[in-house]
């Protein structure tokens, strides 16, 4: 005997059974018996689906075709355009001075700040 034979021994006495798992012959047999059955066919999808697409196409095309006929003509565009311009000019022109009063001082205010300043930089040049 040699010096392995003791360690042969014991790592031979150590190996564990091989088991396998209850449920492999059932799963094993499940899956032959589906594969010799054939495939269902593949559904026809309902009417109701081939038609929504031409469907919504047809009731989009309305829509777009009632949106261009309920637009005005360009020139009516236009004349609603200056007439609201014309009012806002109107509006402007009929403002009451006390509306713009506080503006005005304001603007004068900022003038007179800005022109005290320019002769103070001028005034501190050698």
């Amino acid at each position: 005997m040699s010096n392995d034979a003791p360690l042969h021994h014991a790592l031979s006495r150590s190996l564990p059974e091989p088991t396998t798992p209850t449920t492999l012959h059932g799963s094993i047999m499940n899956a032959v018996r589906s594969a010799g059955q054939p495939a269902p066919a593949p559904r026809k999808p309902p009417l109701a689906l081939w038609l929504a697409g031409p469907i919504a196409a047809v009731l989009f095309g309305a829509i777009w075709a009632w949106h261009l006929a309920s637009r005005p003509a360009p020139q009516v565009a236009l004349d609603r355009i200056g007439a609201a311009l014309g009012t806002s000019e109107e509006i402007v022109s009929a403002a009451p001075d006390s509306t713009l009063a506080p503006l005005t001082l304001e603007w004068q205010r900022l003038n007179q700040d800005l022109t005290n300043g320019a002769q103070f930089v001028l005034a501190a040049l050698p």
